[in-house]
């Protein structure tokens, strides 16, 4: 059953805190990271390991380039934007503590749900 906008956003801000997110020993966001961890985007990709090609490139882009990328059944069907909104709340370390959001990801989540109406 697809999910809606708030409760991805919801789901997503409860899956990460400073040390689960998907990132390298240097603090770069990856796709796929120590671990085995996946960042917001390649978590709801069936298949994560075929992002390994599009590293470094923003899930915009790499949804562009790369056709063998799919949305896993119950996170398809909404816009790039609405993947790449989910990301960025990932990939900024001053959104998370070392137990969950941050203030400043609380915020950020707020903002998301205020962005991206439930549907």
């Amino acid at each position: 059953m697809r999910k809606t906008t708030h409760e991805i956003i919801d789901e997503t801000a409860a899956a990460y805190n400073l040390n689960t997110r998907s990132v390298t020993h240097t603090g770069r966001c990856v796709y796929i990271g120590p671990e085995n961890r996946h960042c917001a985007f390649s978590r709801i990709v069936e298949n994560p390991k075929v992002l390994a090609d599009n590293e470094g490139f923003n899930c915009k882009r790499a949804l562009e380039d790369n056709k063998a990328i799919k949305i896993k059944e119950e996170y398809a069907g909404y816009s790039v934007d609405f993947y790449y909104d989910l990301q960025s709340l990932h990939d900024h370390s001053e959104n998370w503590t070392a137990t969950g959001l941050a203030p400043e990801g609380m915020v950020k989540v707020h903002e998301l749900k205020e962005k991206w109406p439930i549907n």
